[in-house]
């Protein structure tokens, strides 16, 4: 166990979980759909609901949300309702931090606090680890003004060059970041960027004053989860290309009998075939 794991802290009140998950963060700012979308909407814990046997649950989802199932990703259940081991796992402590919603550039229908939690690199890494609890958000919040006609704010490269031809409204976004980090009570987290964009504007808005230096316990940056990414290897070689970049911060066991204990759990040991062949 690292130093950095033997202090995070878990004590989410149900009080609080239930204000984080309805609190409309953008309240009076129509650019940003102020009237319509909470913190339940653009954000997620990376918790996954478990069986007796310790296998996640992976229900089916309901309609309109199979989006959550492309490619296998895990779907088991909607977080919104308070649960009673929430208060022993989740944490303010560690912030994972993605580009901007996938779906269209805004939130997917169906169950709050969704995210990409199921994305299935996310959980083969991080499911039963030390970050396991950690809260979830996007740099960019949906934003009418990127959403730009006949434009996919989905495809991260078309996504960057709409922010590129509108970068006087980078600052709002990164306050609404910084307030987001207030509200949910994450004093000095660490951050955790999936991406090389996402990092890029986070140091570049420290560069610049929009963010304080001392926001962070530090800023780690991770390959994103997407299977497009530069990581060779697949999904093992992802898990052990992250373990290696957080070592000194969060533990993820990467050896071949770690990796087969944590595929049975999530019920898809079929998948050690493509792992080890």
């Amino acid at each position: 166990m690292t130093d950095f794991e033997k202090r995070i802290k878990r004590g989410m009140t149900e009080k609080k979980f239930k204000e984080i998950c309805k609190h409309k963060f953008a309240k009076g700012k129509d650019a940003f759909f102020g009237e319509t979308y909470t913190y339940g909407n653009v954000g997620s814990w990376f918790t996954w609901n478990r069986k007796e046997s310790g296998q996640i649950q992976n229900e089916k989802p309901p309609k309109g949300c199979e989006l959550f199932t492309n490619n296998r990703a895990f779907y088991d259940g909607p977080i919104e309702e308070w649960k009673e081991h929430f208060s022993s796992i989740l944490t303010t402590d560690i912030i994972f931090l993605g580009l901007n919603m996938a779906h269209e550039g805004k939130p997917m229908p169906g169950p709050k606090f969704q995210n990409a939690r199921g994305v299935k690199r996310i959980v083969y890494t991080f499911f039963d680890t030390k970050a396991e609890g950690a809260y979830f958000t996007d740099i960019f919040k949906s934003d009418k003004r990127l959403l730009v006609e006949g434009k996919n704010p989905a495809n991260s490269d078309e996504f960057l060059r709409i922010v590129r031809e509108n970068e006087d409204v980078i600052p709002e976004h990164i306050n609404l970041f910084e307030e987001e980090l207030k509200f949910i009570g994450a004093d000095k987290p660490l951050l955790i960027t999936f991406g090389g964009a996402v990092d890029w504007y986070i140091r570049q808005s420290i560069k610049r004053g929009f963010l304080k230096e001392n926001t962070f316990h530090a800023i780690i940056n991770i390959g994103h989860y997407a299977p497009t990414n530069s990581i060779k290897g697949g999904d093992l070689g992802y898990i052990i290309d992250t373990s290696e970049k957080l070592s000194k911060w969060i533990t993820i066991p990467c050896d071949e009998k770690s990796i087969r204990e944590k595929m049975k759990q999530l019920g898809r040991e079929g998948d050690l075939v493509k792992f080890y062949r």
